[in-house]
């Protein structure tokens, strides 16, 4: 057994890491900073080269290409299996400076079998501190009438349901969604968001689009239904983006909130399947 974010724990990481395949591309230099621990700030670093972990030391490395900050609270709970660490980064829990191109190479290992059981052997020679209280979920009310998924008629239903949603500055953008695949073919809807509020909702492409979300018409009605989470699928490269990632990230945080959680319900219980 290791303590948790000491040396002795991040070499005993690295030992067992040696046995992760070869991933080309996969190469990063990447600082972690882990907020409000009981001693204060802990911070440490990764080298990868080609998905092999080559070091892994406390400190700051100075010319870090990505760096990742969480509270200690969370990154426990992500270590404990507690919190999925691609929806905490995907709801803003994980803060991302740095190179962004580099990350995203990196995300789609952390749903490979090698890397999963490598957590696990991590898990088992870890001695945590005390455990942090865990966090009550918001409880959603449903409300809302019928609509047939992915018409016109259930767009202009969400938007109404939406127009209760708090402004939030800084999270606008023009949003292309393609679904692939349907019964009927791929199906072609569009958002244009302004800090936070949902100014269109249509059928259609739209050709000023900022951001391009491409999904299959499963994964989305799994999404919508709740079977399959939204961050989980876009980290495991089941949804597709293309175009100004900022503006996307400008708007992840807003999928944690409880007023979102509560539009999300209200839209499951008027869409008809």
């Amino acid at each position: 057994m290791a303590k948790w974010l000491t040396q002795e724990w991040l070499d005993e990481g690295k030992r067992l890491a040696e046995g992760q395949p070869e991933r080309p591309g996969a190469t990063a230099r990447m600082q972690f900073v882990l907020t409000g621990g009981p001693d204060g700030d802990v911070r440490y670093y990764w080298v990868l080269e080609n998905g092999k972990l080559l070091e892994s030391d406390l400190g700051e490395l100075p010319d870090a290409e990505v760096t990742l900050t969480e509270t200690y609270e969370d990154a426990m709970r992500i270590q404990k299996g507690e919190l999925d660490a691609n929806a905490a980064f995907m709801q803003g829990r994980v803060k991302v400076t740095g190179n962004m191109a580099k990350l995203m190479a990196l995300l789609p290992i952390t749903n490979s079998a090698e890397y999963k059981q490598l957590q696990t052997e991590i898990l088992a020679i870890t001695e945590f501190p005390a455990e942090a209280a865990p966090e009550a979920e918001a409880v959603a009310t449903p409300t809302g009438a019928t609509a047939k998924w992915l018409t016109q008629e259930w767009l202009d239903e969400g938007k109404r349901l939406s127009e209760g949603q708090p402004e939030r500055p800084g999270a606008s953008a023009r949003m292309q969604y393609v679904i692939s695949g349907g019964p009927e073919g791929d199906i072609r809807y569009y958002w244009v968001l302004e800090n936070g509020k949902l100014l269109e909702s249509q059928l259609g492409d739209l050709p000023d689009a900022e951001v391009t979300l491409t999904q299959t018409y499963e994964d989305a009605m799994r999404i919508q239904k709740g079977e399959l989470d939204a961050n989980a699928a876009f980290m495991q490269g089941r949804v597709k983006v293309t175009g100004n990632m900022a503006k996307l990230m400008a708007l992840l945080p807003i999928t944690n909130s409880a007023e979102y959680k509560q539009l999300q319900t209200e839209i499951l219980v008027i869409t008809e399947f």
